[in-house]
C-alpha cells in the first residue's frame, strides 16, 4: 500500500510503502481520535484513593478499543505501576495480584477458568511500618506469592518507600532503604492478610533477594 506523507517543515509531499497491518493500525488510531478517545478520563470515585474503598473508574478510551476477555479491575485504570505482583493457584482458583499504588494496595483477581474473573479488592495493602526506624504507610511494591510449609499462601514484598529508612540498622539509611517483609493469608478467599510475620533485616536499596 502507498500512503501520502507531507513534511510539515518543508511543505513537500511524497509517498511511502506501508504494510497492510501498519495501515490498519493507522486507520484504527484515526478512528479512535475522531471518536473522542483523547477526551479527559472520567473522574474516579472517592473509594479509589483508599485500599478498602469501592473503586469505580471506567476503562479509558472508546469502547471498541476495550479488551473483551481481559480482567481489568477499576483501580488499574488509575496512574502508577500495574505489574503482576504475584500469582498463585490455590484450591482450584487462580489468584492474580497487580499493583494499584493509587489505591494503596495490590488488586486481587480470581478465576477458575482464566476467562471469567472476580475482583476481590485490595487485601494486600499499605500498613504503618515502623521496623528499625521506618515510618512508612506507602503501598507494597511488586513481589511474589507462595505457600509456606502449612500450605498457607504468603505474600512477600518491600514497601515502595518510607518517610524514614531503617536507621536502627544503619544510621545513614535513606528513606528508600526499606526491607522485604512477608505477610500470610488469614482466610481461604485470600482477602484478609496478616501483619508481617517475618522481615528480612536488610537496609540497602533493592537488596538482591530473589522472588
Amino acid at each position: 500500500r502507498q500512503m501520502c506523507i507531507r513534511d510539515r517543515s518543508t511543505g513537500t509531499a511524497g509517498t511511502t510503502m506501508v504494510s497492510s497491518r501498519l495501515l490498519l493500525i493507522f486507520v484504527i488510531g484515526c478512528l479512535a481520535m475522531a471518536d473522542g478517545s483523547d477526551a479527559p478520563a472520567p473522574t474516579p470515585s472517592p473509594g479509589c484513593s483508599t485500599w478498602d474503598g469501592e473503586c469505580v473508574s471506567p476503562y479509558p478510551g472508546v469502547d471498541f478499543l476495550h479488551p473483551k476477555i481481559h480482567q481489568s479491575p477499576d483501580c488499574l485504570h488509575l496512574s502508577g505501576w500495574h505489574d503482576v505482583a504475584g500469582a498463585i493457584t490455590v484450591g482450584g482458583e487462580h489468584h492474580v495480584f497487580q499493583g494499584c499504588p493509587s489505591s494503596q494496595g495490590w488488586s486481587h483477581s480470581v478465576s477458575s477458568d482464566l476467562v471469567h474473573w472476580e475482583d476481590r479488592g485490595r487485601g494486600v495493602h499499605s500498613i504503618h511500618e515502623t521496623y528499625e526506624g521506618m515510618d512508612s504507610n506507602i503501598t507494597p511494591c511488586s513481589g511474589f506469592v507462595t505457600v509456606d510449609d502449612h500450605a498457607t499462601p504468603c505474600a512477600g514484598f518491600r514497601q515502595c518507600g518510607s518517610n524514614n529508612g531503617t536507621t536502627g540498622l544503619n544510621p545513614q539509611a535513606h528513606a528508600w532503604d526499606v526491607p522485604m517483609e512477608l505477610r500470610c493469608a488469614e482466610n481461604s478467599n485470600l482477602t484478609s492478610w496478616s501483619e508481617p510475620i517475618w522481615i528480612y533485616p536488610a537496609y540497602f536499596y533493592r537488596p538482591r533477594y530473589s522472588p
